[in-house]
């Protein structure tokens, strides 16, 4: 599996708190009676820009102001800022704006804490979370925080919610990029009476700004579909950017994830293993039917290679060796994938690593050409009546050609 980043739209710009007076408050407390606080203000203000490098990043500044209907908002006490190994955070502020009845009393906010982000999925991983902490909110108090994130990786694109725990008021997304790099978007499930998209140009910079007003809030509930299938979100994705005067694709085309993803897997296993032809051989030895040589070597690995994620940097996109998988008996989806395929290439067996995205993804690569769509490598084979294996291989007691209910009516992406 590998770790995609999605940025809901609960954090913003940095502005000043709401100087709300007494009755409004007792408004707004009227009309969110049903909710413990509301978004007043937030903004995502993201700059594409070059480092001295001349390397392209993205820089994207989040901040928010929220706005507590209740006494018993102390459980709201903390805003989580996630980031990884191919992202850095910085510029970290916050305050808290205590209500005494008449007028509010700032307070700068000065711990934050930064640790390791445990998944219990995930063995291993480079995830973060850094907390920002407010002292014992109350009814009435407001918070706000900004901070900036840096993304080093160009075909690593965001995708912003516009959707909160809470409503919200004001929202404002904002993507400046020069004119030299040349960016797309898409929408999904955009309703554009209360979100507004405006472009404007400068003689260096395309501004493409995105402005909601009156958002409702995201309700948990685990009976309902995974939130990108109807809640409002925009992905913003590189077409292609000038790289010491010559054009890079990036996600111009299914074409280009192709390349980038074959340039991440091609020198995996780029020298013949004696160890592995000796495996392989040993496998198949006897078995002269096709199928049962897949058969043979599938269920080993099932039986005898331990799946464990590991997400680290861009080892969520590059899997370890075969050999190194197998001198340690585990690997994670892309790990255990590229065993399979080496032992199947030692049997004379062609065989496609081979991306898919779980059933909680809607998106098509052809609609979105970045690895937002996939989230899982698996081993397609093609049989010789034009029909096809899928062997998965990090799930035991798959049988062979028996997709997983989560993998059903999704896209396969070969490499």
């Amino acid at each position: 599996m590998k770790f995609v980043l999605f940025i809901f739209l609960f954090i913003n710009t940095f502005f000043s708190y709401s100087q709300i007076k007494i009755k409004d408050l007792e408004a707004y407390r009227s009309k969110y009676k049903h909710n413990d606080a509301v978004v007043l203000k937030q903004n995502i203000d993201v700059k594409y820009f070059y480092d001295t490098d001349k390397n392209l990043k993205i820089a994207t500044t989040k901040s928010e102001n929220i706005l507590y209907l209740t006494d018993n908002a102390s459980y709201l006490s903390e805003e989580l800022i996630y980031h990884n190994g191919l992202s850095s955070v910085s510029n970290i502020s916050a305050n808290h704006y205590s209500f005494d009845g008449k007028k509010y009393i700032k307070t700068e906010v000065k711990e934050f804490l930064t640790e390791d982000r445990f998944s219990p999925s995930i063995f291993f991983d480079d995830n973060k979370i850094t907390r920002v902490l407010y002292p014992k909110l109350k009814l009435f108090d407001q918070t706000e925080y900004e901070y900036t994130e840096i993304n080093i990786e160009p075909f690593l694109s965001d995708i912003y919610y516009f959707t909160s725990y809470f409503p919200i008021e004001n929202m404002e997304l904002k993507v400046t990029v020069p004119k030299m790099v040349n960016i797309d978007y898409k929408t999904f499930n955009i309703n554009s009476e209360n979100i507004k998209f405006s472009k404007e140009e400068t003689s260096d910079f395309i501004v493409y700004k995105w402005q909601a007003f009156g958002l409702q809030e995201y309700k948990i509930s685990e009976q309902s579909v995974p939130i990108s299938y109807y809640k409002p979100h925009i992905a913003v994705y590189i077409n292609q950017y000038d790289k010491g005067g010559k054009s890079q694709k990036v996600s111009a085309d299914v074409a280009s994830l192709y390349n980038w993803y074959y340039s991440l897997i091609k020198d995996v296993n780029s020298e013949n293993s004696v160890q592995l032809a000796k495996l392989a051989d040993s496998l198949t030895k006897n078995k002269t039917n096709r199928i049962e040589k897949i058969k043979s070597i599938y269920y080993w690995i099932q039986d005898n290679i331990k799946y464990i994620a590991i997400e680290d940097g861009y080892s969520g996109f590059i899997p370890s060796k075969a050999e190194e998988v197998l001198q340690k008996k585990y690997g994670d989806c892309k790990g255990m994938s590229v065993l399979l395929y080496s032992l199947l290439k030692n049997a004379q067996i062609k065989s496609y690593l081979t991306w898919v995205g779980t059933r909680d993804i809607p998106y098509s690569y052809s609609e979105l050409p970045t690895p937002n769509v996939d989230n899982h490598m698996i081993v397609v084979v093609e049989n010789n009546d034009s029909l096809f294996f899928f062997l998965i291989v990090h799930q035991n007691s798959i049988h062979i050609n028996i997709r997983p209910t989560l993998f059903k009516i999704k896209m396969h992406f070969l490499v």
